[in-house]
């Protein structure tokens, strides 16, 4: 089977598809396991040892870099008044730092935030698999 890219990621639990406080909503977590008959079930293990198991689209992650850094460059004419673009380029600072609970964390704060620097997890599989398929053999393409 081929690499998951999902296994080992750090992620939050979208908090506008749950309101049920057993679902921990906002809650950051990391995929420990995939389900061997169906990829898009995540197990996820909290801070605090309990594990859930969730669909991927209700989990979010950080967007590839280069896709986030589009998004906040694309509407910055929208938000440059707004504590958001300021909380957005933190974002992007903090993940290229590697520091990605951090940037979970920020990107959780409000909607334009979770919008433009977080993608669900299903999304996110996809963007990597279809980014392997054509990478050219011997180069690493980053996102």
């Amino acid at each position: 089977m081929a690499k998951d890219y999902l296994t080992g990621r750090i992620v939050f639990v979208d908090p506008t598809c749950f309101s049920d406080s057993q679902q921990r909503p906002g809650e950051i977590g990391k995929v420990v396991n995939i389900c061997n008959q169906d990829k898009d079930v995540l197990t996820i293990e909290f801070e605090d040892g309990t594990r859930n198991a969730y669909r991927a689209e209700y989990l979010k992650t950080l967007a590839p870099k280069k896709m986030m850094l589009d998004s906040v460059i694309d509407h910055q004419h929208r938000f440059v008044k707004e504590a958001s673009f300021k909380d957005m380029l933190n974002v992007y600072k903090l993940a290229t730092q590697n520091r990605v609970k951090e940037a979970l964390k920020l990107a959780i704060l409000n909607s334009n935030t979770r919008f433009y620097c977080a993608i669900n997890c299903k999304d996110y599989r996809e963007i990597k698999e279809d980014a392997r398929k054509y990478q050219v053999k011997g180069k690493k393409r980053n996102m």
